[in-house]
């Protein structure tokens, strides 16, 4: 097709193709060679696709549904987990490009390796559950991320732990004995004896982060503001705006970053603007490496 309208060269296509998507007339993403295969020329297919997956069990499927493939059992635990196996994507999408739609899922921060070549972690299909505060909380430092300014929309806080887990997976630091996943919290061991617990908190608009002592805090924060600046670039179009503040042990006042390091309070790491975009205009791969 392309060669009937003079164009021959591979970059030409490509520039072709990224020009369209730009425009809205198709979808084509070139940030690796599996997705840059495919081009969707009907955003209704990706819709109905990704609906198989990230669906509320109590209004559509079931996991009931599962019982004559017998995949029963992984349905029921991909709706009270969030862990989705590979024989489940490849039962919902038969006679679909599954390896297209999985790379998809993960560039778009959506789902996360979980078991290598098993299984996959899907956060936005958790919607029930109790967060059950942990009893260290109050032996914690504790980061508030405030979106009041603008809003913090559905969907950023479980991208966010998607990115978590895939950064964990991809240094090889992923314990899954150590992980736990909610609808609106998570908790995982980033390092040795350094456990990091997230919540979010729609009606105040805030995610906030809970973790011991100043060894590896300041990394902890580098790591997560640039998660989220991540996630503004590449989902919400830089429409996000967030303040970030410091409560230190057993306080109860939060501090800006700005006062927190004039007081020289200690693991205190206060992100730039050139952070930003240094990180985030590159693919995932280049930027979970580059963290």
């Amino acid at each position: 097709m392309a060669a009937d309208v003079g164009i021959l060269k591979q970059s030409e296509i490509i520039e072709a193709m990224s020009f369209f998507h730009e425009r809205g007339f198709v979808i084509y993403l070139d940030s690796t060679a599996v997705l840059s295969e495919i081009i969707v020329t009907n955003p209704q297919w990706l819709v109905d696709m990704l609906s198989k997956v990230i669906r509320d069990d109590s209004f559509h499927i079931t996991a009931g549904d599962f019982k004559q493939s017998g995949l029963e059992a992984e349905a029921k635990r991909a709706f009270s987990t969030g862990e989705v196996s590979l024989d489940l994507l490849e039962e919902v999408w038969k006679g679909q490009p599954i390896d297209f739609l999985i790379d998809l899922m993960k560039r778009t921060m959506l789902m996360s390796e979980w078991r290598k070549g098993n299984s996959y972690l899907v956060p936005s299909l958790l919607r029930r559950g109790k967060y059950k505060a942990p009893s260290d909380l109050e032996y914690c430092n504790c980061l508030k991320f405030d979106f009041t300014e603008t809003f913090l929309a559905f969907g950023v806080f479980q991208r966010v732990v998607c990115l978590c887990v895939e950064y964990l997976f991809q240094k090889s630091k992923l314990d899954e004995h150590e992980i736990e996943v909610g609808p609106d919290f998570a908790s995982f061991l980033f390092e040795k004896d350094f456990k990091v617990h997230l919540l979010n908190e729609q009606s105040s608009q805030c995610i906030f982060v809970y973790a011991q002592g100043p060894k590896l805090f300041s990394t902890f924060l580098k790591i997560l503001h640039s998660m989220l600046s991540k996630v503004n670039a590449d989902v919400m179009h830089g429409k996000l705006k967030w303040t970030v503040q410091l409560r230190r042990i057993k306080e109860t006042e939060f501090l800006s970053l700005d006062i927190a390091r004039s007081q020289q309070v200690p693991g205190v790491y206060v992100p730039t603007f050139e952070d930003q975009e240094r990180l985030v205009a590159v693919d995932l791969d280049s930027f979970l490496e580059g963290l």
